[in-house]
């Protein structure tokens, strides 16, 4: 398995309650989305220090840490920076953890997203060896998550945090990376942004 992580990071201020502990499908959101993303199916480690199915790391500051007793959580590069410092703070754990290699990243707003998405993100950087990052997309759009990034892109991402880019469309311009057509149903991996938004994605 990838090494997972799941951004919890935003203020959630759309949305009005903490959607990292939201209960979705019967489980804080945050879970929803790493039990889902990390089960059976999705792509083999392959030399990438990985981790057991269903293991995961939070990036970001917790509103509700008694909402996911026991989980991993480590802080952001930097608190109220946008979602690429968290980023940044993944694939540095990573590099400090296992060392060099592919992470999974996703935010914990995406709605039943499957574990299928990432194969054919880690599968451009299996073919282009150099790659810094993978994500889809739609429109003419990045699609942020989720995305499968190398650790070598730590450099990259820290000029550009410097330089003060703090959009993921600049940053995956700048960077070297692998846009993979979104094929999938609606505009992107669904994510929802609302509790209206959120009980639309979850209908039949």
């Amino acid at each position: 398995m990838l090494p997972l992580y799941i951004l919890v990071g935003g203020a959630s201020s759309r949305f009005g309650v903490d959607k990292a502990s939201f209960p979705v499908d019967g489980r804080p959101w945050a879970e929803h989305v790493a039990s889902r993303l990390s089960s059976p199916g999705a792509p083999s480690r392959l030399g990438t220090p990985g981790a057991p199915s269903g293991q995961y790391t939070l990036v970001g500051r917790l509103m509700h840490p008694d909402a996911l007793p026991g989980a991993h959580c480590i802080a952001d590069a930097a608190e109220g920076e946008g979602p690429l410092t968290g980023v940044l703070a993944a694939l540095d754990h990573q590099r400090r953890s296992h060392g060099e290699g592919l992470v999974a990243v996703a935010s914990c707003d995406l709605v039943r997203p499957e574990p299928q998405w990432l194969a054919p993100l880690a599968a451009a950087h299996w073919a282009e060896p150099e790659l810094e990052a993978a994500a889809y997309q739609a429109a003419g759009r990045w699609q942020p998550f989720p995305c499968v990034a190398h650790t070598r892109w730590t450099q990259t991402l820290r000029r550009l945090l410097a330089e003060g880019v703090r959009s993921w469309q600049q940053a995956l311009a700048a960077s070297r990376a692998h846009a993979e057509p979104w094929t999938g149903p609606a505009d992107g991996p669904p994510q929802a942004n609302t509790p209206a938004e959120l009980r639309l994605r979850l209908s039949p």
